[in-house]
């Protein structure tokens, strides 16, 4: 029971809450004003070009992102496994974007992809190429997003395969070893079916953090635009800056309950492909 409450103090209710507030528009929140507007502001939401973006750039991120990191993370992590003498000096290096924090990390990220003194135009310039302006260029402030969303999920995801690979008993690998089978045809056809529970959920966890990119925005561009032209938007940064700057809570608050639509149908669909393949 306290539980429950709890749950339903600083869960349920404040979603409710939420919902009554998409219903309407607040034109002057200290003074209480409220004026309804009903389903006009799922109407607006859906008709925005800004959401439209916002939209596009975070289905974008999730299905640039969650592959990349998951492939990232399993290489890392079964590099980590195999390599377990020199995984001790490295494991540090890997796992610091897990307890690195997104304004730090961000600040580093920033001094890297800076246009004139950056590390990653150094390296253009040595092999040749042009300088790129990753932060202030719009073509390519999703690139840059990207790279900075890969880095900083690669922490929590290697942890995951990390100990999911470790849980596997190693006579499965080792008799496969005594047959002849060399590296690969082990891990494909003993490793990775074995860590398939492990791959649905650090999938699942990855797309909700993807569609819940807040953070490495507002700290890797910084004000109020989420970069150049808004080519980073989000639909969280869409429903931070509706509800803060330009105080339309009813439109923020119908904007988050679409965002939360989006990830409750792509939540589903991931566990209806894990049920499917006896996940």
């Amino acid at each position: 029971m306290p539980a429950m409450m709890i749950v339903a103090v600083f869960g349920l209710y404040p979603v409710i809450q939420a919902f009554d507030l998409s219903l309407h528009v607040r034109y002057d929140y200290y003074r209480n004003l409220v004026f309804e507007r009903g389903w006009d502001n799922f109407s607006f939401v859906f008709q925005d070009p800004e959401f439209r973006l916002a939209l596009r750039n975070t289905l974008l991120l999730i299905v640039s992102v969650v592959p990349a990191s998951m492939v990232a993370s399993l290489a890392i992590a079964y590099f980590l496994h195999t390599r377990r003498l020199l995984s001790r000096w490295l494991q540090p290096a890997f796992f610091l974007p897990l307890v690195a924090s997104v304004l730090a990390a961000a600040l580093a990220w920033r001094w890297l992809f800076h246009t004139e003194y950056g590390l990653a135009n150094a390296t253009f310039a040595g092999l040749g190429l042009p300088a790129v302006g990753w932060l202030t260029s719009p073509e390519w402030a999703m690139p840059s997003l990207v790279l900075f969303s890969v880095w900083h999920s690669l922490g929590y995801n290697v942890l995951l395969f990390l100990v999911g690979l470790q849980a596997i008993p190693p006579q499965y690998d080792r008799a496969a070893r005594i047959d002849g089978a060399s590296r690969w045809p082990r891990f494909r056809r003993i490793t990775l079916p074995m860590l398939r529970r492990v791959l649905y959920y650090v999938s699942i966890v990855s797309v909700v953090h993807a569609f819940m990119t807040f953070d490495e925005v507002f700290a890797l561009f910084g004000g109020e635009r989420a970069g150049p032209m808004d080519r980073a938007l989000t639909v969280v940064y869409y429903v931070f800056r509706k509800f803060y700057s330009e105080s339309e809570y009813g439109i923020a608050s119908a904007a988050a309950y679409a965002g939360f639509l989006l990830v409750f149908a792509l939540t589903l669909v991931q566990l209806k492909m894990s049920d499917r393949r006896g996940g």
